[in-house]
């Protein structure tokens, strides 16, 4: 799949990306290692060419402590090369 990044947002643990999907025209958040993003120097505006995704449960904090949502999932983006 061939994607738009509109969004760029490095966090402490995780980079946010915000996804524009070409082939079903509408945009997805989505999350990348910080060690990805080093490595790649993705931006906003560069083309991705989407090669592995996972769903992964999103962290809450419950009574001070993290866990694993039972509900809420996030797309993380494993594999991806920049297109030219």
């Amino acid at each position: 799949n061939i994607a738009f990044v509109t969004s760029v947002l490095k966090r402490s643990n995780k980079t946010r990306v915000g996804l524009y999907s070409l082939r079903d025209g509408y945009e997805i958040p989505a999350y990348i290692r910080n060690a990805d993003l080093i490595s790649s120097k993705l931006k906003a505006g560069h083309m991705l060419k989407i090669k592995k995704t996972r769903m992964k449960p999103k962290m809450v904090k419950v009574d001070g402590h993290w866990q694993a949502s039972q509900h809420n999932q996030e797309l993380w983006v494993d594999d991806f090369v920049i297109a030219q």
